[in-house]
């Protein structure tokens, strides 16, 4: 479901809404509901209500094309019995200035001249009307702009997949009045693989930026947000239903949510020696109410018209928010810094000060009801963690009908209102540790939250004994799907909530002394080994005792990764330590220096927890990297040879940064990679702390 609205905010009527598959092809299955307001529902009539535990989402592209307006693309994750809201899309109209070029080439701009594409003679074989749209606002790009990214320079060229037999030039005028001491990133919107794909940047020549490209799309040259690392940790906040309540008032009051409740105890029975007693609680915020006045939740004015509507609302349990903020360029050391501050790593201006943390807004939406406007967040006196719980109003049920407790998507955004922010020059696309310096702008970056989560909705609104009523004794459990969310609703109107979570069990072992250590699992075996400079031991999960498995050991230095791996059946065990990578057969409890570790010359921080090494291992192949911010090459060796010579399968300088590379493994370069695991049957994942990505590098 989503709203679909011009430029200037209006309705758009007359679209055609289409829903491919990714991978695959179009959906002929799509039943489509549009209303005069622009909003429109789609359900996909041939997937079931109802999926099996852990059933993968159904990967969506939704494309909405009408003849006044450039397409418009969603990406979404769908499963059985859930809906999704896109919200408020926004559809610009295509610019009117159409230029015809033929086989003998020639120069196209758009209507206000920020855009011109410069085509050689041969490029096309035929005449060709080409229309460039610009897009001046982050809403009017039509591919979601990635939220590392500010809002720089963003067009449609038309025909859309049109092919160039020899390399066209793009040149954009600066009008945001950008520096141009540096290059600006450049990506295209692959709609088949819902990813901006990073090309070559636009370089500053003189007049504008230019870069060169082979095809027609959605194209977007913009800079990378560089401010300041603003940790942001959101977790459920409290229960509305759940308040301190006092008595002797009558009724039981909610101190907190301003909650009436009301228990009455039914005549008791007695049957077979045992007294079996029943009481009947009301409580007022299970009742719902109208929708407050000048509400954008409730009733037509705030849901979308082609969606059914709300009679009445409740208040939904609220998020919390913790915000701290780390400079970029220490964010490893995870130093403090000014109060009230977020520092801009590079950023001189302001003496580094970049994005206040009281600049920060908040806005939410629900299934089927416009995004509510931003709100500011208070900081309370320049605190730099602090917790913000804001309740919010929805919809019940249509008008008519009966509402029944169910699981609500809540959609909520974060985003820097100071008007101002940090960039990085050059690099990648959406990859701010990419570029060479950076520089305070006025560019409007994007959220620094996006995120959608579960909600539980309940209400006795339709009780059969009356609305706002419950018998005490009855306990009710509602499960959402497809998460593994669940909540237990008390007779009383009191929840508990249950999810999946971490559970730690600790070994207890007071005889190790205090030291480094590296851990790894014998994928054989299923034993947890401990690689101690002195030894490898295996651990008793239960009671945390070692024993030496492999003793005898002289490590120079303290080891800090491990990995283990079978080479024609015999064990082996891979170690990084600090000052080299060392391979330990366990037969022969001998060891060997596979290659060293590159020296760290200039780096600050505690080494240990801050160029921590990565090694992984499948059969006879290792892997590794060092850790070091000026060696991010990953390496290869082959365990079975006499003597193994390690082999660096990414480049270390000059290779594609991408977040999302075409290329192979050759012809990349990471960033900060640290943690490695290899997974059989999938590949290994590679953790680049710098890039806060990991990567799959497949067989």
């Amino acid at each position: 479901m989503g709203l679909v609205v011009t430029t200037g905010g209006a309705p758009l009527s007359g679209y055609a809404l289409t829903v491919t598959d990714l991978p695959g092809g179009p959906r002929s299955d799509v039943s489509v509901s549009e209303a005069s307001d622009g909003s429109f529902r789609a359900r996909l009539t041939s997937i079931p209500g109802s999926e099996p535990p852990q059933t993968p989402a159904h990967h969506l592209i939704l494309a909405i094309h009408s003849a006044a307006t450039v397409p418009v693309y969603r990406e979404a994750y769908l499963h059985a019995g859930q809906a999704v809201d896109l919200g408020t899309i926004m559809a610009q109209a295509r610019d009117p200035n159409v230029t015809v070029v033929g086989p003998a080439g020639g120069t196209a701009t758009d209507s206000q001249g920020f855009v011109q594409v410069q085509i050689p003679a041969g490029a096309l074989s035929q005449p060709t009307p080409i229309v460039i749209t610009p897009h001046l606002t982050r809403a009017q790009v039509p591919f979601k702009l990635p939220d590392a990214t500010v809002t720089t320079y963003a067009m449609t060229f038309e025909p859309d997949g049109t092919q160039f037999a020899a390399p066209i030039t793009v040149n954009l005028k600066n009008w945001r009045n950008l520096p141009t001491s540096g290059a600006i990133p450049v990506a295209y919107a692959d709609i088949g693989g819902a990813v901006w794909r990073n090309i070559s940047p636009a370089q500053w020549n003189g007049a504008v930026f230019s870069f060169e490209t082979t095809h027609f799309c959605v194209y977007d040259a913009n800079h990378n947000n560089t401010n300041g690392i603003e940790v942001i940790t959101y977790d459920t906040g409290r229960d509305s239903t759940n308040s301190v309540h006092r008595c002797g008032m009558g009724s039981a009051v909610g101190l907190a949510n301003g909650t009436l409740r009301q228990d009455i105890a039914l005549p008791s029975y007695s049957r077979l020696g045992t007294n079996y007693v029943v009481s009947l609680g009301y409580d007022s915020q299970q009742v719902g109410e109208p929708p407050p006045a000048g509400s954008t939740m409730g009733g037509t004015a705030g849901g979308y018209e082609a969606v059914p509507q709300a009679a009445s609302t409740t208040f939904a349990r609220s998020g919390v928010l913790s915000v701290s903020c780390v400079p970029r360029s220490q964010a490893d050391a995870v130093v403090s810094k000014s109060d009230g501050s977020c520092l801009g790593g590079t950023c001189s201006t302001g003496g580094g000060l970049a994005v206040p943390l009281t600049s920060l807004g908040q806005s939410t939406s629900w299934n089927g009801s416009l995004a509510s406007p931003t709100q500011p967040i208070s900081v309370p006196g320049g605190a730099l963690d602090v917790e913000l719980s804001q309740p919010s109003a929805l919809p019940l049920a249509p008008n008519g009908s009966v509402a029944t407790p169910f699981f609500a998507t809540r959609h909520t955004e974060i985003s820097n209102t100071a008007g101002t922010t940090c960039v990085s020059l050059g690099g990648a696309f959406n990859e701010p540790s990419s570029g060479t310096s950076s520089v305070q702008t006025n560019q409007v970056p994007g959220p620094l939250v996006s995120l959608d989560e579960e909600v539980f909705i309940h209400q006795n609104q339709s009780s059969a004994v009356g609305a706002g009523w419950a018998i005490d004794q009855v306990d009710r459990l509602y499960a959402a799907t497809p998460s593994d969310l669940a909540v237990v609703v008390h007779g009383n109107g009191d929840q508990e909530t249950f999810s999946p979570r971490a559970a730690l069990a600790i070994a207890p072992n007071d005889n190790l002394p205090r030291a480094y250590y590296a851990l790894a699992t014998d994928p054989v075996t299923g034993q947890v080994l401990l690689a101690r400079q002195t030894e490898i031991d295996v651990i008793d999960p239960t009671s945390g005792a070692t024993s030496a498995v492999v003793p005898g050991l002289a490590f120079p230095s303290a080891p800090l990764a491990m990995a283990v791996t079978y080479v024609a059946g015999v064990q082996h065990m891979v170690v990084a330590l600090d000052t080299e990578l060392v391979d330990v057969n366990g037969a022969t409890a001998t060891q060997r220096v596979l290659m060293p570790r590159a020296p760290i010359a200039g780096e600050t921080g505690n080494r240990m927890f801050t160029f921590v090494p990565g090694v992984a291992a499948s059969n006879d192949l290792a892997f590794y990297v060092s850790g070091v911010t000026s060696d991010p090459t990953l390496y290869s060796i082959r365990l079975s040879d006499a003597n193994p010579v390690p082999q660096a399968i990414t480049l270390t300088t000059g290779g594609d940064p991408s977040l999302d590379p075409l290329v192979p493994l050759s012809q990349f370069t990471l960033a900060d990679p640290h943690g490695l695991a290899y997974i059989r049957g999938q590949g290994l994942y590679i953790a680049d702390r710098q890039r806060d990505v990991v990567y799959l590098a497949a067989p």
